[in-house]
């Protein structure tokens, strides 16, 4: 079993098709620690298909939920959208 600093880790895989998506992706960013923002929140309409994710879900020691989600999305005309949320 993979060692997370969190208790009870769930790590997932999934296949589905969504009307629409929401997500982010990561910017340069010089003026921080990591080198890195986020963009806008994006919204994609569907129908769209989800090819294929890796990710997780946890709580943190406030027992709020964390998620992390690596995911690669195809639209209605077969454009691949790399995704990490």
């Amino acid at each position: 079993m993979l060692e997370t600093k969190y208790p009870k880790c769930l790590y997932f895989n999934v296949y589905r098709q969504f009307k629409k998506i929401t997500f982010v992706y990561a910017l340069t960013d010089t003026r921080n620690y990591y080198n890195l923002k986020y963009s806008d929140t994006l919204v994609l309409t569907g129908p769209i298909k989800f090819l294929v994710g890796q990710g997780f879900i946890s709580k943190d020691d406030k027992g709020k939920y964390l998620t992390h989600l690596h995911a690669q999305f195809s639209d209605e005309d077969m454009r691949v959208k790399v995704v990490i949320i």
